[in-house]
């Protein structure tokens, strides 16, 4: 039997490489040509040999192709690369090839994996680069290559990429469609309209970015297959319709959650303040208002749960995932002038990671089938920037020692977890916090006292209670601190944390 190559293929950085600027044009256009790279690119690369089966992965920056033919693999390793630079300058890119005789096996996956792992350690050429005497673009540093007029009427100095972007955006518009992203998360609803422009969106008050991506998806890969052993269909064929399933649920994960936000917030179909930036293989990311993140997030992830198990329980070949998967997200609030790039790693390099750590601690101590879904978010309310164990100890520590209070009360869960609350029980806190006769004011003095007195703190939330029956059970008053271990701190002692302050921060936005 002759030899196979897997070919593996991968868009570096694609977050920074999608939010180089703070323009939303160009993001939306960055956005697009990731999704290009993975569908017409490889098509268009290959020509008449590329065979559609044979394709196990394309998404989300991601390729995995077998090939059967050595001299097909080496003319797409060679020239693909410069293809993609000609498409998208400046983009960084890793690919690695697995060679193998007979059947496709998970250690060939594996392997493909550590290969492109090493290969993202390796710095790659650095493009656009100029001589200091040379104009250059404003707001990338990069060598300019052409001017243009902005929204004020001034004239600026783009470079190679944002051309590139802007061209593709006034294609798009000329061809009056949705671009690619769009048409995904709005599905049948053609007519639906994104924002173009961050005042679209919100012209002055709080934006959210959200990253949410599923759960152990590799480890759950590996687990499909035991090493050596077939399942009862050829393996790229298996780990296609896995793919696609898991593209369709997410996607379908994410119409649901718009449709939910809308119905509930009557957001008119023209008007919808939400832009999608990455939606694919088992990853979302995306803008949207700041008031709409929670509700839209909380149903994604359960949507999410339900579409990947409604697809997973017809593939008779893959029980082991017919409870379908669970995802975790990350949600940055953050002000339309504050750089993007920074609120997008809070998000996706920061939250989203802390909520799967949790979940993945939860998931072993309660010897759980799956890792729960849940999301952490974080309001940022300073210049600063630094990692998540900072933001903690700066801005959501109260006192010390034996009186610390932790206000990061989060992750919440879509199911019930000890110790921990769920998004359900967030929003109905938020919902009556905001009613005109709720103690606002008072809880909040409350937190500002645990800064600085908690003899005192006590004896005001005694004061609260006692002013305000109605809302002891209703808001948690009458467990205002809550002891668990601290996941950011893992000395493994047990603190106080206390969900008054996200049930304010939520209800502000």
């Amino acid at each position: 039997m002759g030899k196979k190559y897997l070919y593996g293929f991968r868009v570096q950085g694609i977050q920074e490489f999608i939010f180089e600027t703070g323009k939303l044009k160009e993001i939306i256009t960055a956005s697009e040509l990731v999704e290009q790279v993975c569908t017409d690119a490889i098509r268009q690369a290959m020509g008449p040999a590329f065979n559609d089966e044979r394709l196990i992965q394309g998404a989300a920056g991601k390729i995995k192709y077998l090939f059967e033919d050595y001299d097909q693999c080496k003319n797409i390793v060679y020239t693909f690369p410069k293809s993609i630079l000609g498409l998208a300058p400046g983009i960084s890119v890793c690919q690695a090839v697995v060679d193998f005789s007979g059947e496709l096996m998970q250690e060939h996956l594996i392997e493909l994996e550590y290969l492109l792992d090493a290969q993202r350690n390796k710095l790659p050429v650095q493009h656009g680069q100029c001589l200091m005497i040379s104009e250059q673009s404003r707001r990338t540093g990069k060598a300019g290559v052409d001017w243009i007029l902005d929204d004020d009427g001034e004239k600026i100095v783009i470079d190679k990429l944002q051309k590139v972007k802007l061209n593709l955006y006034q294609d798009n518009k000329r061809r009056g469609g949705q671009d690619r992203l769009s048409k995904k998360i709005a599905g049948d609803n053609a007519h639906y309209s994104f924002a173009v422009d961050i005042n679209e969106i919100t012209e002055d008050g709080w934006l959210a970015i959200v990253h949410a991506d599923a759960n152990s998806l590799g480890k759950t890969i590996q687990g499909l297959f035991s090493a050596g052993q077939r399942v009862d269909a050829d393996m790229p064929k298996v780990l296609k319709r896995l793919s696609s399933n898991i593209e369709e649920a997410n996607q379908a994960a994410a119409r649901r959650a718009l449709d939910f936000v809308m119905n509930k917030h009557n957001i008119p179909e023209n008007k919808i303040p939400l832009r999608p930036v990455i939606l694919g293989g088992d990853d979302l990311s995306l803008i949207i208002r700041g008031d709409l993140a929670l509700d839209f997030t909380s149903e994604y992830l359960k949507n999410f749960e339900k579409e990947t198990r409604n697809r997973m329980s017809k593939e008779l070949s893959l029980s082991s995932l017919r409870d379908g998967l669970t995802a975790c997200a990350g949600i940055a609030y953050i002000k339309p002038n504050y750089p993007f790039h920074y609120g997008v790693d809070l998000a996706g390099e920061t939250l989203c990671p802390y909520a799967k750590d949790v979940a993945k601690k939860i998931k072993e101590e309660k010897g759980l089938g799956h890792v729960p879904s849940c999301l952490s978010f974080h309001k940022v309310q300073s210049s600063f920037v630094e990692d998540y164990k900072k933001i903690v100890q700066r801005e959501l520590t109260a006192g010390s020692g034996e009186e610390t209070v932790r206000f990061n009360y989060g992750p919440y869960f879509t199911q019930l977890q000890e110790e921990y609350a769920r998004l359900s029980e967030l929003t109905n806190w938020v919902d009556i916090i905001r009613k005109d006769d709720a103690p606002k004011s008072s809880v909040r003095q409350w937190l500002s006292e645990l800064h600085n007195n908690r003899p005192a703190a006590d004896q005001m939330m005694e004061r609260i209670k006692n002013m305000n029956p109605s809302y002891i059970q209703r808001l948690g008053l009458n467990k205002p601190f809550t002891e668990r271990k601290s996941i950011i701190d893992d000395g493994g002692k047990k603190e106080k944390f206390t969900h008054l302050f996200d049930v304010l921060t939520i209800a502000s936005i």
